[in-house]
């Protein structure tokens, strides 16, 4: 894995997880079923095309599956990691824990990227 994949991927990671994430969304996902899963579609949606952009001079029909492979894999384990990391993190803010909400924010993103990382090792090299 070059540096330039890792990159790309940290940058698809923050635009699927949050600048595309709806504050509705955002605001709800800890309660309401509906948003988490909106959020992690979004989130698989545009991981996958980010990942067939980062393979485009390589695809095949071989490549494109595991990037299919990928970007779902990692969607299912978005949404158990936002199931729980939502329902932490919403009960901080509201005791006002906020470097606690911080630490665990900060846990859940390195969950993510590590996710992202280990799993695109596996697929594709």
């Amino acid at each position: 894995m070059t540096s330039s994949v890792i990159i790309s991927l940290l940058f698809i990671h923050w635009i699927a997880d949050f600048v595309l994430q709806l504050p509705s969304w955002a605001d709800t996902k800890w309660y309401n079923l509906n948003s988490l899963k909106k959020h992690c579609a979004t989130y698989g949606a545009i991981l996958f095309g980010g990942l067939v952009c980062i393979n485009s001079l390589d695809m095949t029909f071989s490549i494109l599956c595991l990037c299919f492979i990928f970007a779902f894999t990692n969607t299912i384990f978005h949404y158990l990691f936002d199931y729980y990391s939502s329902k932490w993190l919403h009960a901080l803010f509201v005791e006002k824990r906020i470097h606690d909400f911080f630490v665990v924010m900060d846990l859940d993103q390195i969950s993510h990227i590590c996710l992202l990382i280990l799993s695109y090792n596996f697929f594709f090299n």
